[in-house]
């Protein structure tokens, strides 16, 4: 139980799965689709995006999108 109160505590990182991010705090969806990130706006490619080991580095990178900026910008919008 420790370790769940832990891993629910720690911040988005660059190795952070998009699945992870998406399943775990919703409420980024909206940020991640402003930023540039719009085919998040479908569930039906969200759904996909769980599924995948693409984590948020490879992501950024392939929609051309600054890497610390958004790590900075989905930590504040969970509090972090």
């Amino acid at each position: 139980m420790d370790r769940e109160i832990k891993d629910a505590n720690r911040p988005i990182t660059p190795q952070t799965r998009m699945g992870e991010i998406i399943d775990r705090w919703p409420q980024t969806v909206a940020l991640l689709v402003a930023s540039g990130f719009a085919p998040l706006a479908d569930p039906a490619h969200q759904a996909m995006v769980k599924g995948l080991p693409v984590t948020l580095e490879m992501a950024c990178a392939k929609h051309e999108l600054n890497l610390e900026e958004m790590v900075e910008r989905l930590n504040a919008a969970i509090g972090r």
